[in-house]
């Protein structure tokens, strides 16, 4: 048993000694196989040229610099903000270029970050807010007797509606913040859509007071304002925050219009209702694009770690031992343009799945849940040895974005529905005859061309749209 013991203690180091070897070529063998990185594929040439090539609009024009800002207290300029806090934050990605290592935003501060905006917590305000929320119920009856809510809401914040005024005023969108910049800052949407709520409120009271002219131009200006910031969002929140606001537009624009005799309500409809959401309007490969953006300046910031001359402590000038370990270790793990490439591959076939004909989009389900199965499970085992750490990342962040393209994509049957209940009360077709006058209707479900349904409790025309839940349920109350 004794003169076993060398034995064992030689097997056992010889068994180490070969994994040890074994383990020593295998990461050889990786070193080999990950010696360069890739170029960029020509759709990430593409992608990134598109994205730079956007049309230019100027600061004094551009809307999304005023609601960067928009938040701001009474008495200060919004634009005059938000150009600051776009400027903060092209100054912390510049910073960070130089200095990747850097993690801090170089000892400054979001020049906009104390503009929090308190929303109203008056109880009439906020039982109004939750019953016309998306997918809330009640919204019709607690906007028709809002009329205390709207004194209330404008007596309390008075310069709510005028800011809101000045930002649906303005001719472009552009989102020039860096997008590549993880903690760049993002407008405060809440007040923004306190601010329409208030608006929708305001055309309501004009029309009853037989003011149509303005209850139009309010409607028509918000119109046109959404539908632009949905065509020209680079960013999925821009685009899902203008697809709020235009289903919010439609729904209650309705609620408006009920309350008219038909030559008012046809005064106070804006044109816009008559023109269907175009296919620029509708896709998602713009907003698509700038995911990416951010995708890949996330894919570059990563990139330091992995590289040994960033293994150096900024003040210290000394290597960590961590940190050496992981440059050293994980270098040949991790390829920053193959990633970024990889993730380019993956959101042009999102953008390709929800870019489709409204009839063609109830199939695009399956083929979108696919995708994001299919990119998840390249996660393990790993189909390359090439790019092991980028190939996972990609594959964790592999999301299905079909309910937000559903999202987008619901607009256009809200519009209809909305349309064919101005169009009716035109017609002055009497409840009772509405479901049987929808099925001779020339405006259908876009998804499918059959006519809307009749909610005869409600009294309601229904579109039942893509997206799931009570959010994909909207009622155009008759």
């Amino acid at each position: 048993m004794i003169r076993a013991f060398p034995i064992l203690l030689k097997t056992l180091a010889v068994t180490i000694a070969a994994c040890a070897a074994l383990a020593m070529l295998a990461y050889y063998v990786i070193v080999v196989v990950n010696w360069n990185d890739r170029e960029p594929t020509v759709l990430a040439q593409q992608w990134r040229q598109r994205y730079d090539d956007r049309a230019p609009v100027a600061d004094a024009a551009n809307a999304y610099v005023f609601a960067m800002g928009f938040a701001v207290p009474a008495g200060q300029d919004p634009a005059k903000m938000g150009a600051q806090r776009i400027a903060w934050a092209h100054e912390v990605a510049q910073r960070r270029a130089s200095n990747p290592q850097r993690q801090d935003s170089a000892g400054s501060a979001d020049p906009g970050a104390d503009n929090i905006h308190e929303t109203s917590r008056d109880p009439a305000i906020a039982a109004f807010r939750e019953a016309c929320r998306p997918g809330g119920a009640g919204c019709a009856s607690a906007f028709d007797n809002a009329d205390e809510t709207y004194d209330r809401w404008t007596a309390q914040q008075d310069w709510l509606l005028p800011r809101y005024l000045q930002l649906i005023s303005f001719p472009g969108w552009l989102e020039t913040g860096p997008l590549t910049e993880l903690s760049a800052p993002l407008p405060q949407f809440s007040p923004i859509m306190d601010a329409q709520r208030i608006l929708l409120l305001k055309a309501r009271r004009l029309s009853m007071q037989g003011d149509y002219r303005a209850a139009h131009d309010l409607l028509e200006s918000d119109l046109r304002f959404w539908r632009q910031v949905l065509e020209s969002a680079d960013t999925l929140i821009g685009k899902m925050i203008a697809t709020t606001a235009l289903i919010r537009h439609f729904e209650l624009g309705n609620l408006i219009l009920r309350r008219l005799e038909p030559p008012a309500a046809a005064k106070v409809m804006p044109a816009g209702w008559h023109t269907p959401l175009t296919d620029q309007e509708r896709s998602m490969q713009r907003c698509m694009v700038g995911e990416w953006i951010f995708v890949a300046g996330l894919a570059e910031s990563l990139d330091p770690i992995f590289r040994y001359e960033f293994a150096m402590e900024a003040e210290e000038g000394q290597p960590t031992f961590g940190r050496t370990v992981v440059a050293l270790l994980g270098a040949p793990l991790y390829q920053t343009q193959d990633s970024i490439n990889k993730y380019a591959g993956y959101y042009s076939r999102i953008a390709a799945l929800l870019d489709v004909r409204l009839d063609q989009y109830p199939e695009s389900r399956a083929k979108s849940a696919k995708l994001a199965r299919d990119a998840a499970a390249a996660a393990w085992p790993p189909r390359s040895l090439y790019n092991l750490i980028g190939a996972w990342m990609v594959a964790q962040g592999s999301l299905d974005y079909y309910d937000y393209g559903a999202r987008v994509a619901d607009i256009e049957g809200v519009r209809r529905a909305a349309l064919t209940a101005g169009t009716l009360r035109a017609a002055k077709v009497q409840v009772g005859s509405v479901e049987q006058a929808l099925i001779v209707s020339e405006l259908k479900n876009p998804y499918d061309e059959r006519p809307f349904e009749w909610a005869a409790t409600e009294s309601a025309i229904r579109f039942r749209g893509l997206q799931q839940g009570a959010r994909g349920e909207h009622l155009l109350h008759y």
